[in-house]
């Protein structure tokens, strides 16, 4: 249940972790089964295919809402600390955001912009509203019941030693 150190690099296995996802996610209830997929869609490694992972979302009726983070356009984009940010774009696999969605019956979301994000997250608020329910019981506090009884036992210890000399430990 927890990722190793070795899970996290450079690369991209969108499959993986979409299986790792699907795998935590069997244990909840199928209505709680909802991933939130942040990625520009490349699977650059890893041992499963997003098909394959798209397969066994299915089979466990995990709905994915696929975030696509990336633009089409030219943006700033750093290189190395104090260097000037290149202009480039960041491609993102839109077609296969939009199946892993649409085939688990969640939603594809471009996010072209960090500002789309607020919208993003709203937007999958109200589809995934789901309510809790939880028993809270009345407890009732019993602790001063064993506070007497200390207090009772030393007041009579106490009194044992004032009034019954012969019954304390030092005179046997």
């Amino acid at each position: 249940n927890e990722l190793q150190s070795n899970f996290v690099g450079e690369k991209t296995a969108l499959g993986d972790a979409i299986a790792l996802a699907v795998k935590r996610l069997v244990q909840s209830t199928p209505r709680e089964r909802v991933l939130l997929l942040f990625t520009d869609g490349a699977n650059t490694a890893g041992r499963l295919s997003p098909a394959a992972a798209l397969q066994l979302a299915q089979t466990q009726q995990v709905r994915i809402y696929t975030i696509g983070v990336g633009s089409h356009r030219r943006v700033a984009f750093p290189q190395a600390i104090l260097e000037q940010p290149e202009l480039t774009t960041l491609p993102f696999d839109e077609a296969l955001l939009q199946q892993l969605a649409t085939a688990t019956g969640g939603r594809y979301f471009a996010a072209e912009e960090s500002s789309a994000l607020v919208n993003i997250s709203a937007e999958i608020d109200r589809l995934e509203r789901t309510t809790r329910s939880t028993a809270v019981g009345a407890t009732r506090e019993l602790y001063w019941l064993l506070l007497l009884l200390g207090l009772t036992l030393l007041y009579l210890d106490h009194w044992r030693q004032r009034c019954h000399p012969l019954f304390t430990t030092a005179e046997r």
